[in-house]
C-alpha cells in the first residue's frame, strides 16, 4: 500500500496496453491460454488500480535512492561505489488475457530491469547481451577481487560494463527457463484462480530457451511454442507449426543441453549456437 503522501500521484495511470493486452485472437496459443475468456472491464479496472498502487509505492524507493546518492556524494564515496538496481520476476497485467501474475515463459514474466552505475561504467548505454540474476553474485565477487568456485552459476557482467566491448568477447547465446506447477509456495490467490482447476494445474510444467531473438517452449503436455521476437516482440503468433522442423530440432537439442548440464558445462551450453539463425526461419 503506498504511503499517504503518494496516493494522489498517477491518478490517471493505467496498466500498459501492449499489443498482447486482452488478446482477441489466441488460436495459436497453448490450451491454458485458449481456455481463458476475454478480460472483463471489472478485471481490467482492478489491474489498473494495482498498477497505480505499484507506481505510487515505488516513489518511496525513488526517495531512498536519492538519499543514498546524496550521502555518497557528501562523503566522497560516490565515485568509488557501484549502484545496482534490479527487481523480482516480471509481472503480466492482462497480456494474453492473463490476470496479474508471473508464471508463464512470456517476456512480461521473465524479463526484469537491470541498471548499473559506477566507476568507469558508461552512462546512457544499453546492451543487448543476455544477463540473468545469478550473474549478480559473480559480478559482486569480481568487484571484490574474489574468484567464485567453479560450480557457481552465473558469470561476471564486468566485461559488459566497459566503454567498448571486446570483439573476442564470448557471451551466452541463450538462457534456460523452467517451471513446475504446484511448487510455488508464494503463488497469489489470483494466480491460483488463473492456473489451478479443482486443485490441478491448468498450466503444465515447461522448459524453455530464450535467445536474443527467439523463444522456444516445450510443455509437459506436449505442446510447443516458437516466437520470432524480432518480428513479433509481443509474442502474438506461435509459429512452431510454420518454421522449418530443423530449427525446432536444434532448439530441442539446445534445451536438453541446458537442462542437463552441471557446473562449468552450463556455460558451454549457454554459449552454444544451436539456436543461431542469420535469416528468419
Amino acid at each position: 500500500v503506498p504511503a499517504p503522501r503518494h496516493q494522489t500521484l498517477f491518478a490517471d495511470a493505467t496498466a500498459p496496453r501492449t499489443a498482447s493486452f486482452n488478446s482477441k485472437n489466441v488460436s495459436s496459443k497453448p490450451a491454458y491460454i485458449r481456455a481463458l475468456p476475454l478480460l472483463s472491464q471489472k478485471e481490467i479496472a482492478k489491474m489498473d488500480q494495482l498498477y497505480r498502487r505499484r507506481l505510487q509505492s515505488l516513489q518511496a524507493v525513488d526517495e531512498m535512492i536519492k538519499k543514498i546518492i546524496e550521502t555518497l556524494e557528501r562523503t566522497g564515496e560516490l565515485r568509488h561505489t557501484y549502484i545496482v538496481f534490479s527487481s523480482d520476476n516480471g509481472f503480466q497485467l492482462g497480456q494474453h488475457r492473463l490476470l496479474q501474475g508471473k508464471q508463464t515463459p512470456y517476456d512480461e514474466d521473465i524479463r526484469v530491469p537491470l541498471i548499473i552505475g559506477g566507476p568507469d561504467v558508461p552512462a546512457h548505454r544499453s546492451i543487448t547481451q543476455l544477463a540473468v540474476e545469478t550473474d549478480l553474485a559473480a559480478t559482486f565477487a569480481d568487484w571484490a577481487s574474489v574468484v567464485p568456485p567453479g560450480f557457481v552459476d552465473g558469470r561476471s557482467l564486468e566485461p559488459l560494463l566497459k566503454k567498448s566491448l571486446s570483439p573476442s568477447l564470448e557471451w551466452r547465446e541463450g538462457v534456460l527457463i523452467e517451471h513446475q506447477p504446484g511448487h510455488e509456495p508464494f503463488m497469489s490467490w489470483f494466480e491460483k484462480r488463473l492456473f489451478m482447476v479443482k486443485d490441478k494445474p491448468r498450466l503444465t510444467g515447461y522448459r524453455a530457451v530464450r535467445s536474443s531473438r527467439y523463444l522456444f517452449v516445450q510443455y509437459q503436455s506436449g505442446e510447443r511454442e516458437f516466437y520470432d521476437l524480432l518480428h513479433d516482440p509481443d509474442e502474438l503468433y506461435n509459429i512452431v507449426a510454420k518454421v522449418d522442423p530443423i530449427w525446432i530440432k536444434r532448439y530441442s537439442l539446445w534445451l536438453d543441453h541446458l537442462s542437463n548440464c552441471k557446473g562449468p558445462d552450463c556455460r558451454s551450453a549457454e554459449n552454444a549456437r544451436f539456436g543461431e539463425m542469420h535469416t528468419a526461419p
